[in-house]
């Protein structure tokens, strides 16, 4: 049986985030965010179901560069 490790982050409420824009708290959290993700961590955005948002596009490129970004979607 395999174990399986979760973690829940609700970003939208959490008291440490600075702004009310994904993007910016992204940036702001983009080293603990990529290591979550580098550990396998799922990104989940609400929003259009067909394109995320331009800023959040451009703000998980800047912290985990194009391909990797392409690579998640």
């Amino acid at each position: 049986m395999q174990a399986v490790s979760l973690l829940m982050r609700d970003t939208a409420v959490h008291a440490k985030w600075l702004t009310p824009y994904v993007q910016h708290n992204l940036l702001a959290q983009s080293r603990e965010g990529c290591e979550w993700i580098k550990q396998g961590a799922q990104i989940l955005i609400c929003g259009n179901t067909h394109k995320i948002p331009p800023g959040v596009d451009k703000a998980l490129r800047r912290m985990l560069g194009s391909e990797q970004v392409d690579l998640l979607f």
